[in-house]
């Protein structure tokens, strides 16, 4: 992480038993900052794709036509890689939320799980709705931040519906890279049961459609001569790999606070005038 970023991640986000400062915060990043300054530019290649089994190859078309019927494809292909040798731009995992995916992340249950071929279960929320007249404001209590409203239309109804986002995982093709860019908690769960810890994990995971500009912030594009922060972002000249993850003195364990979510969500009705009112 750069600076502020590790700073604000640890006073907000993590909880400690006396609290730290900004000052214990800042010493306990530099500390790991200059582990990984310390290593050389690292050799970035492109995992290779392996073969798929026949049950395989079979579910990624049922994938890829089920994301055709929903919209403009934003796929161009399943692969089957080894997942420790992607880089990675989010440095946090949770490990119970992880360990929620692990008997869910194994052999054939990956494929349903990480590529599914329907609509995402029914969600447990509880709804409080306050009406004025023609306003309307809602809380949704949702059971985690990957919902939104969407729109829902029949033939007699148009409405809307809160909704998770589709949960797969997914790579970004970079050029000379993969970027892990979803799914993080169910690859660290299947990098679990691997041995040694870590090692090798293979998985079945969605190709993105290349979009160099669209897809990595214009900090994280960097040059070969760039340094600093950059030289740690995604297409960086040593960027973080989910295997780093599992290298001892590279990642830290902390307590996270208790996080619950909100989708909340307001509505009015107001009036609006295409022309100047006439003078009297």
């Amino acid at each position: 992480m750069a600076r502020g970023q590790a700073i604000q991640f640890l006073l907000e986000e993590c909880a400690f038993a006396p609290p730290i400062t900004a000052r214990d915060a800042e010493r306990t990043w530099r500390k790991y900052r200059k582990r990984v300054e310390a290593l050389p530019h690292r050799k970035i290649e492109t995992p290779e794709r392996l073969r798929l089994s026949a049950a395989e190859q079979e579910h990624a078309e049922k994938f890829l036509a089920y994301w055709r019927s929903l919209a403009p494809p934003v796929f161009t292909d399943v692969v089957k890689i080894d997942l420790s040798k992607t880089a990675i731009g989010q440095f946090c995992v949770v490990s119970e939320v992880a360990d929620s995916y692990i008997a869910r992340v194994q052999g054939n249950s990956w494929l349903h799980e990480c590529l599914p071929t329907s609509q995402p279960p029914p969600m447990d929320i509880t709804v409080s709705v306050k009406m004025e007249a023609q306003n309307t404001t809602a809380v949704v209590q949702v059971p985690h931040g990957e919902c939104a409203l969407f729109p829902v239309r029949t033939r007699e109804l148009y409405g809307f519906a809160v909704q998770q986002f589709q949960r797969d995982i997914r790579v970004i093709d970079a050029g000379d890279r993969l970027i892990l860019k979803a799914g993080y908690h169910r690859a660290f769960a299947r990098a679990l049961r691997t041995i040694p810890r870590g090692a090798a994990p293979t998985a079945l995971v969605a190709l993105e459609r290349h979009n160099r500009d669209a897809t990595v912030k214009p900090a994280q594009r960097v040059s070969p001569k760039t340094g600093g922060d950059s030289d740690f972002f995604p297409l960086g000249n040593r960027p973080a790999f989910f295997s780093d993850f599992f290298a001892d003195g590279l990642f830290m364990e902390v307590n996270l606070r208790q996080k619950r979510f909100e989708l909340q969500i307001e509505s009015k009705i107001i009036t609006l005038y295409d022309h100047p009112a006439s003078r009297p």
